[in-house]
């Protein structure tokens, strides 16, 4: 039993459900609601930006999304150099659900510019001229942690910003316990409070 009298549902080291994902409390109701409401009405959850710094769990949370939205994810991650014809390439081939593009500002200027028609129309604008249209279900899970580095345009083509807040020292200790627990380990409360300090807020 857990120390802190939570339960954890999942048995991954990673959070794989709601419960499972410690902390962030706004952030997930925010995105339960969104998803319920998607799914009620027939349609694809609208795109997601997720803001936060390195280790905050932005991609265990988009992978929770994907999920609860009962969609297959495509985790791609974004680099300075990315060949957006790949991007669409890997788009074309994807059957249809949530695409989890990480570190997304990494993307240069121009090709930010070439994901705007994708949000908005699930437009292929390639480099080169050539435009196409996916027929699919599509939901864009965005990930940063510098949202500076983003076009306005293209900040504002995500319906939903989920800006992850710091955590709690008793967040962390809750973290470090489900962690050791799935390592088949069993700390005193102590022990977690101190491991989560020296964790310095990052899960």
């Amino acid at each position: 039993m857990s120390i802190f009298q939570d339960t954890y549902k999942d048995s991954s080291l990673a959070p794989r459900s709601w419960d499972a994902y410690i902390g962030q409390d706004k952030a997930k109701e925010r995105l339960r609601i969104a998803i319920d409401a998607a799914i009620e009405r027939f349609e694809s959850l609208k795109h997601v930006l997720i803001l936060g710094p390195a280790g905050f769990g932005k991609t265990s949370l988009a992978e929770i999304v994907a999920k609860e939205s009962k969609t297959e994810l495509l985790s791609l991650t974004m680099t300075p150099n990315y060949d957006m014809k790949k991007l669409f390439n890997r788009l074309k081939e994807f059957e249809g659900g949530t695409v989890f593009l990480d570190e997304i500002h990494c993307l240069s200027k121009k090709d930010q510019h070439f994901l705007l028609d994708l949000l908005e129309k699930k437009k292929l604008s390639y480099p080169n001229g050539k435009v196409e249209y996916l027929s699919i279900p599509l939901t864009i899970i965005g990930a940063t942690t510098e949202p500076d580095l983003l076009i306005k345009p293209l900040y504002d083509r995500f319906p939903y910003r989920i800006m992850l807040q710091p955590y709690s020292e008793l967040e962390m200790a809750k973290i470090v316990e489900r962690m050791a627990l799935q390592l088949d380990m069993h700390p005193t409360k102590e022990t977690c409070l101190a491991l989560g300090k020296a964790s310095a807020g990052v899960p």
